[in-house]
């Protein structure tokens, strides 16, 4: 088993402000074989690689040739800034082309993504094909016959912040907009009207759904539309963006339930309500009253725009502040429109795709599924 020095990892993330990015990926990767223990490392200068191979064009570079004991691999870099899985899957298509015309000589050629960034999506299906990777996290994996490396390192901040970007804003409108209709082949125009965003958000979005194999096209130009490829896998990746969000963000308060008439999220409601405040009771709370079930939730989580007032309000009620509390305030803008919500015995609470992301978010599975199976379209 190999393993990887953590330094290399730092040495090679300050390559990035390097002009010319493929010779800067080239360099940043040779230098970790070279940090690898018992391995020799040597170029290839200028070798030509197979007629129609991995290294032929814009991935054109020269070969590594690392030796570990008796075992020799010649290495063939496939430069890419970004890869997401649908990158992914396009190299894996060129390589099986490549594979099936290779004649492998004494020395055995490994085709090897290496990348600025690498998506947790993608690498997984790299891995899942045998095929080897290395980016500028550090994260590394090589399979080969008799060498085996594996680091993996979170995935960089930027490709996570553009998967997060998703979940915020009017393209998340976009994105509940794919889920309430699973099964509609949209248009930018079309999706755009339903989710009240310009086109260019709209077409930026579905771009980037479309790298994460969430929606598939159909046409080209005036007439493409896409539709929704995997709602399950789209879901999944929301109630993880929502659980690092509430993790920054969340305010967590002791209820006691116990002493009061009546379920605490109706009090609380009744008195936003009464204030003109804005607010939107999900979890549990929330998938009771989808479900149609009596109110007796023992933890709660509710959208509220918080500020001295609710503070107040809530220590009024008997609550107190804690760091393992029943009630979890989540802030939100002052607006209505902010997220997707319905009103059920005079309590506001979040639409059922809302309160199901927000169910898998707080690990509340049951209740979720229970959700998706009786209130879902997906």
């Amino acid at each position: 088993m190999l393993s990887f020095s953590d330094s290399v990892a730092s040495q090679a993330r300050a390559n990035f402000g390097m002009v010319d990015i493929q010779s800067d990926m080239f360099t940043a990767f040779y230098e970790a074989l070279r940090a690898l223990p018992s391995v020799d490392v040597m170029l290839l200068n200028d070798m030509p690689q197979p007629s129609g191979g991995p290294g032929q064009g814009r991935d054109r570079h020269r070969s590594i040739i690392i030796t570990s004991g008796d075992i020799s691999l010649e290495l063939i870099p496939i430069i890419r800034r970004e890869v997401f899985p649908r990158d992914a899957r396009a190299i894996l298509w060129e390589l099986q082309q490549w594979m099936e015309t290779v004649d492998q000589g004494q020395t055995i050629q490994v085709p090897i993504v290496v990348a600025r960034g690498i998506s947790a999506g993608a690498r997984s299906i790299l891995r899942e094909a045998g095929a080897s990777y290395y980016d500028l996290t550090g994260s590394f994996y090589l399979l080969a016959k008799g060498l085996y490396l594996f680091v993996d390192k979170p995935a960089p901040k930027r490709l996570v912040k553009l998967s997060q970007a998703l979940f915020t804003g009017l393209r998340r409108r976009i994105v509940h907009r794919l889920l309430e209709h699973p099964e509609t082949w949209f248009s930018v125009a079309d999706l755009a009207y339903r989710a009240g965003a310009s086109t260019a958000t709209t077409s930026q979005t579905l771009l980037l759904l479309e790298k994460h194999e969430w929606v598939e096209a159909s046409g080209r130009g005036p007439t493409k539309r896409r539709r929704l490829l995997n709602p399950g896998s789209l879901a999944d990746a929301w109630a993880e963006s929502r659980r690092l969000e509430r993790n920054k963000t969340a305010h967590l308060f002791t209820v006691p339930t116990n002493l009061l008439e009546r379920p605490f999220a109706a009090v609380l409601a009744e008195h936003c309500a009464h204030k003109g405040w804005v607010y939107a009771f999900t979890d549990l709370v929330a998938g009771q009253l989808h479900l149609g079930r009596e109110l007796n939730a023992q933890r709660m989580t509710c959208y509220l725009a918080f500020n001295e007032n609710v503070d107040n309000l809530l220590t009024e009620l008997g609550s107190m502040r804690s760091d393992k509390g029943n009630l979890t305030v989540v802030p939100m803008p002052n607006d209505p429109s902010w997220i997707e919500c319905v009103t059920v015995e005079e309590i506001r609470i979040v639409d059922p795709i809302e309160v199901y992301i927000d169910l898998i978010a707080d690990g509340e599975t049951a209740v979720a599924l229970e959700i998706r199976k009786s209130l879902l379209p997906f």
